[in-house]
């Protein structure tokens, strides 16, 4: 491992360089350059956390996890050769760091931690403290209001004014970037005075504020910030914002729970640009409003006269309701995507191309929906957007964007016990899906199939599916009975639906509702359309009701294939995964399954053990089931395979197959004692038969012997009935 030597203990002069470019842009690793905040990955050269929610809060923490990121990547080349002996005193090097345009307070952190690390081969003893504030203050957790003086001194707050107009000058952004740099360093060396070790909280506490004395600039700065707030207040009282309810997902339900919070809608674009922190402390939790896009940004072109360039959608990230929930924009960003790429392409404007930035959009400039920072945030492209304002505000108030759009296939399997239908004639014939293996065979060979209900099924459907009405456009193509010899009074009600461009957590509901039903139902979900993964796995994250955050993931078989005791969703691509192989495999689990559930409640409905005639029916029943239907092997498919096994583990099956044998071996036993008893009381009536017998040969005796023989008779008929008793047969029969 290579000694962390700086480069000033190497003899090199640094002369940094800055690159500015895009928010969101897909940067890969370059020589002498390292991208923070920008770049879309985490790997050497490159630090960004936006496209991955659980790297880090902000990207100045990816450097004090990551130090070998930077370090490694930008002083090796120079560590190796002053190992190998060249004298490096005096070298002049100019590394890169490449960043957004207009660089924030964490972006500024992030350059300055690097430069600290490069340049001395350690990170500052404020590095820690520092890098934890500039993580509140990106993800919007820190706040501040006017009756926090202290807090309003906080060097954070002075990257908002270092603006045009403020300073009085043309600011570029590398600009920017040194008068950040400066203001950050001045502040950190005036607390580091102030206390031999820094919190967090210093930042912003009662020692902080030494940066506004250190520059004319930062004067200018200071009297800004005084000034902001009353221009927030004239703005409120000219009418500029509007209050209203919105409706918005609870963080961490997957969308599938909603809240409702205070939203501030701006007319248009504020001159304040502390607009969201006074906004917050006024008790609202979420903002809408105009924003200035970038100067260097290629606009795109639209003809509708109430577009704005740019609008930023925001959460406060510390609201909470009284439940202690926290709301979410999760899906907005993606909602407005949708419809960015519509309008677009409608007017014939969509040039956006690339890599594209998530799995679910297919340009590299798309709306920002807020992964990075806890679905709290949604952000236009870089190139602004064509959706007019009022069409923005209607989406992100009232049209449900949390929803997604989807077509679906559904096969639910009910399974029920009643009368089945006598086959026909000629009975529907349904062979076995050629993904199953041989051992399925026997569930088909003995099916039977019928369109057609019993009274009594169709008394039992119109009951289920009257407390389980359908959602809109989900439609019932088919139903159809199936029924197997071995049980008659057991059967399956398969019925298929069709759900096209309906809303994936309508029909969610109504799949919750039948998992919490009291039949067994199965079901086994196609999606239909265009596979987008993201999309695909977030949808099977709702209709399955699991967490796509777990590690590993629960149900997941492969990118395209999610299952559970009961439910399985799937997008059919390929051969290797057919949707009548898929319907099979959970027919075949299904129909064991509620077979041995069904002859393990007859077993075990009443106490004790039933009459042997019935207990030797329901051993053969449960007998014939083990050896028919007992698949070890159901596919040599491999996604058929994992979906099996999951099934099993979810059902326990192999345990409910061992209990079923018990049952099994009890019954047998009740049978062979039963027919034992009954022997050995056959054996006594023939030795009784036998004593009647001799009694009938001394009928020519005597009046005395004729007493006898009656006493014998008495003595014959009592032992009978005692021999009842003792075998327990017939009234005496034993209670199991």
């Amino acid at each position: 491992m290579l000694k962390r030597r700086g480069a000033a203990e190497l003899g090199i002069q640094v002369d940094w360089q800055f690159e500015f470019v895009g928010h969101g842009k897909v940067l890969s690793s370059r020589p002498d350059t390292v991208a923070l905040d920008v770049g879309n990955r985490l790997e050497p050269g490159v630090l960004d956390q936006h496209h991955d929610r659980n790297l880090a809060p902000s990207t100045s923490r990816l450097i004090l996890e990551h130090p070998d990121l930077v370090y490694d990547h930008l002083m090796s080349p120079w560590l190796r050769r002053a190992d190998d002996g060249v004298a490096l005193e005096g070298k002049v090097w100019s590394p890169v760091i490449t960043t957004h345009r207009a660089p924030d307070f964490d972006g500024v952190v992030s350059a300055l931690l690097v430069r600290e690390l490069v340049e001395k081969g350690r990170l500052p003893a404020w590095g820690e403290n520092l890098s934890r504030f500039a993580a509140d203050v990106d993800q919007g957790r820190w706040t501040f209001s006017a009756e926090e003086p202290d807090r309003c001194k906080s060097v954070a707050l002075a990257f908002y004014a270092i603006e045009n107009e403020v300073l009085g000058r043309y600011i570029d952004d590398a600009e920017r970037m040194q008068i950040g740099l400066s203001l950050v360093e001045w502040e950190a060396a005036h607390l580091s005075g102030k206390k031999a070790r820094l919190t967090p909280e210093d930042w912003h506490g009662e020692h902080c504020g030494g940066w506004a004395s250190s520059s004319e600039d930062a004067g200018k700065i200071v009297g800004a910030l005084v000034d902001d707030l009353a221009v927030f207040e004239k703005e409120k009282a000219s009418g500029l914002f509007e209050e209203r309810s919105a409706q918005v997902p609870v963080a961490g339900t997957g969308a599938q729970k909603t809240m409702t919070v205070k939203a501030t809608i701006a007319a248009k674009r504020s001159d304040s640009f502390l607009l969201k922190y006074w906004v917050r402390g006024s008790g609202c939790p979420m903002l809408i409003c105009p924003s200035e896009l970038s100067p260097n940004a290629h606009l795109v072109p639209s003809s509708a006269r109430e577009r704005v360039p740019r609008v930023i959608l925001s959460l406060d990230p510390n609201h909470r309701d009284e439940e202690g929930r926290r709301p979410s924009l999760d899906g907005l960003g993606h909602s407005l995507e949708l419809e960015e790429c519509k309008v677009r392409q409608a007017a014939g404007t969509e040039t956006r191309s690339g890599t594209p930035r998530y799995q679910n959009v297919t340009n590299d400039d798309p709306w920002y929906d807020g992964r990075g920072h806890e679905f709290g945030i949604v952000d236009s492209p870089r190139t602004g957007t064509a959706i007019p304002y009022p069409q923005i505000v209607a989406l992100a108030m009232g049209g449900r964007f949390w929803q997604r759009t989807v077509s679906l296939s559904i096969v639910v399997h009910r399974v029920c016990s009643g009368k089945a239908q006598a086959p026909a004639d000629r009975p529907t014939v349904r062979p076995k899906p050629e993904g199953l293996g041989v051992g399925c065979a026997p569930i088909f060979e003995d099916l039977a199939v019928s369109p057609d209900p019993t009274d009594e099924q169709a008394r039992d459907g119109r009951e289920f599916w009257g407390r389980h009405p359908e959602p809109d456009k989900l439609i019932r193509e088919a139903t159809d009975y199936l029924s197997w010899n071995v049980c008659p009074q057991f059967y399956i009600e398969e019925t298929t639906w069709d759900y096209r461009e309906g809303q994936d957590l309508g029909v969610h509901a109504w799949l919750q509702a039948l998992q919490r039903s009291d039949s067994s139902v199965f079901f086994v979900i196609r999606y239909l359309g265009e596979t987008d993964q993201a999309q695909f796995k977030k949808t099977a994250e709702r209709l399955l009701a699991f967490s796509a955050d777990e590690t590993p993931p629960r149900h997941k078989i492969d990118e395209l294939l999610f299952s559970s005791g009961r439910e399985t969703f799937a997008a059919c691509a390929g051969k290797e995964l057919e949707w009548t192989d898929l319907v099979g495999t959970q027919l075949v689990i299904a129909t064991y399954h509620g077979l041995l559930s069904h002859l393990l409640h007859l077993a075990t409905a009443k106490s004790g053990l039933p009459d042997p005639k019935e207990a030797r029916r329901l051993a053969g029943q449960i007998n014939d089931v083990l050896a028919r239907y007992a698949v070890q092997e159901l596919s040599g498919v491999p996604n058929l395979q994992n979906m099996a096994r999951m099934m099993r583990e979810q059902l326990e099956i192999e345990a409910m197959t061992e209990r079923m044998r018990h049952e099994s071996n009890a019954l047998d036993n009740h049978v062979e004692k039963d027919q034992g008893r009954k022997m050995e009381f056959f054996l006594f009536l023939i030795g009784l038969m036998g004593l009647v017998e001799a009694t009938n040969g001394i009928a020519g005796l005597t009046t005395l012997a004729w007493g006898y023989s009656f006493g014998i008779v008495c003595t014959a008929v009592a032992l009978a009935i005692w021999g009842l008793k003792a075998y327990q047969v017939g009234p005496w029969k034993e209670k199991d």
